[in-house]
């Protein structure tokens, strides 16, 4: 399966590193707080750590903040492109299965509302997932060379249809 991108790797890392110099600093920050305790007034060292303290808590906030908008974004393509797998494992095995019926071809969008009410059958998010899965497939669906893409007239507008090709079927995925 699919796991994170060098894109999100490099974001993630990059976003590790800079939470932990924020750590190094916010350690600079009380030693130096503690050492100027030592040499001056109590006051003195009370308003310096004031001073720092709200700083070093933003940056450690935004920090988080960050590296939870990347996981986030990291868990969501992943979870994006499984269910994209899983999508275009029904649509090759139905595409198989129009063929053996005699049927090659198939309206593109009668296949994509086809598989996502069979997934999904109530309308919501996990469906409008579905719907933004569905342009993986459809990339994957235009590569495969056991599949055809072509435009056929019906009732005066031209429809996408994909067909079957292949002369051997294959196992999908999903037969084992």
């Amino acid at each position: 399966r699919f796991a994170v991108g060098p894109a999100q790797a490099v974001a993630l890392a990059a976003t590790a590193v800079a939470l932990k110099l924020v750590g190094d600093a916010a350690a600079a920050v009380s030693q130096r707080a503690a050492a100027a305790a030592d040499a001056t007034s109590t006051a003195l060292a009370d308003a310096y750590v004031a001073a720092t303290r709200p700083s070093v808590l933003i940056a450690i906030t935004a920090g988080a903040g960050g590296a939870l908008l990347l996981w986030r974004r990291a868990r969501f393509v992943v979870a994006r492109r499984r269910l994209a797998e899983d999508l275009l494992a029904a649509a090759v095995e139905t595409l198989e299965d129009a063929k053996r019926a005699g049927s090659p071809r198939v309206p593109a969008d009668h296949l994509r509302d086809a598989l996502l009410r069979a997934q999904f059958p109530f309308a919501g998010a996990a469906r409008d997932a579905g719907i933004a899965a569905w342009s993986l497939v459809v990339a994957e669906l235009e590569t495969d060379a056991r599949i055809r893409s072509i435009m056929v007239p019906v009732a005066g507008k031209r429809m996408k249809h994909y067909e079957y090709v292949a002369t051997v079927l294959t196992a999908s995925p999903a037969r084992g």
